[in-house]
């Protein structure tokens, strides 16, 4: 520690005090002021609950959201640390912006044993979620809950961050996650063990985030309000869904493939393929079609030339593929040799209306190789590092 800085010096007490006069943001910002702060606003915010269970923290957190009001709040009450044995440990955060954090990272870190993950939002419609508005809390066999029904909730959660949730702790997030009928935007983060990730009655939401999950292999988003994709890590299979339904407000006629509008698409591909399957360029081509229409896209250039090689020439002889609306692009390469450039400007030939272009070169980006295998069969591409 700096002998000269006296303010990290002071008792821990009367750091948490400090910290606790402090906007919800900046409080969290003091963590990059040395290793010393790193925790301490955890300390200062939220209440420690010792030797507590899954079920404990799941039935506390909707109370907390009832009872939570931002502008009468105590200065140290924004939200909860438990800690559940073994090392492990779930921070609840709610933060301005209707925002709730549910992080398991804190802790010891479990073996990442291999899971899916179906997550139904219950954001059909507004109508719909009135008269589904219930818990259905299912954690582990041997630790089955009862069902509840809660109360309106005084904080309307808008906004949904889960970081490093696992095979133990899905379910019991799932059941959660299912009772937020206001969601509007949605981050997944650091799932390690995670290998597909299906989520359903997505209608409302409008911004979905996913990042640094190593296994996950497949994506599937059934919604239709998805304004907003934002993806990083290995590639992998998506399949968009939109929800079609008749006149009458009670029923789902049927789930048919579509495409998103989506305004702002950041697919950040740089690590590669997947680990254990080869690239499927019919995954690919749904991707190309959902980002039509895009503003802002952020895009790799071996995941283009791979489009360039099987996808382009597949989309019509009639018209050719553009970016039109495309107004800011942010390239991805590992590094500005004439084939990477020659790569970019064939690019922004299909962009011809594009304002802004940011370029992110390094090194340690995925290279692709040109060896084709087996084109006509299954359409995949032989990689290597």
């Amino acid at each position: 520690m700096d002998p000269n800085d006296f303010i990290s010096r002071l008792p821990y007490n009367i750091l948490y005090h400090i910290i606790s006069f402090l906007p919800f943001e900046s409080a969290v910002r003091t963590t990059f002021l040395s290793t010393h702060w790193k925790d301490l606003w955890k300390e200062a915010l939220l209440a420690l609950v010792r030797d507590a269970t899954m079920e404990d923290a799941i039935s506390a957190i909707p109370s907390f959201l009832d009872d939570f009001n931002i502008h009468h709040r105590p200065r140290n009450n924004w939200g909860f640390k438990f800690e559940f044995g073994r090392g492990r440990v779930l921070l609840v955060a709610i933060a301005p912006n209707n925002t709730l954090q549910l992080d398991f990272s804190a802790g010891k870190q479990e073996y990442a044993r291999p899971f899916d993950w179906l997550l139904k939002l219950n954001l059909s419609s507004d109508w719909h979620w009135q008269s589904r508005y219930s818990f259905d809390w299912i954690l582990e066999e041997n630790h089955p809950l009862r069902t509840q029904q809660p109360s309106f909730s005084a904080i309307k959660v808008k906004s949904l961050y889960l970081v490093s949730v696992s095979y133990s702790s899905n379910e019991a997030v799932s059941s959660m996650v299912s009772n937020f009928p206001f969601l509007q935007s949605l981050a997944i983060a650091k799932c390690k063990g995670l290998r597909s990730l299906k989520i359903k009655e997505a209608g409302k939401l409008q911004k979905l985030v996913i990042l640094d999950c190593p296994q996950l292999e497949s994506l599937c988003c059934e919604g239709s309000y998805l304004r907003s994709f934002r993806y990083r890590g290995r590639s992998i299979s998506f399949e968009f869904e939109v929800s079609s339904r008749e006149d009458h407000p009670r029923y789902f006629c049927s789930l048919s493939p579509h495409k998103f509008l989506l305004n702002d698409a950041m697919l950040d591909f740089r690590q590669g393929p997947p680990i254990y399957n080869s690239i499927n360029c019919d995954g690919l081509k749904s991707i190309l079609e959902s980002i039509e229409g895009v503003k802002s896209l952020t895009f790799c250039r071996w995941v283009f030339e791979l489009l360039i090689s099987y996808m382009l020439p597949s989309l019509g002889s009639d018209s050719e593929f553009c970016l039109y609306g495309l107004r800011e692009l942010w390239w991805i390469d590992c590094s500005m040799e004439r084939d990477n450039v020659n790569a970019l400007l064939s690019f922004l030939k299909l962009c011809p209306y594009m304002e802004r272009l940011y370029v992110t070169v390094s090194h340690s980006i995925f290279m692709i190789s040109s060896r084709v295998l087996d084109k006509k069969k299954k359409k995949k591409l032989t990689v290597e590092e």
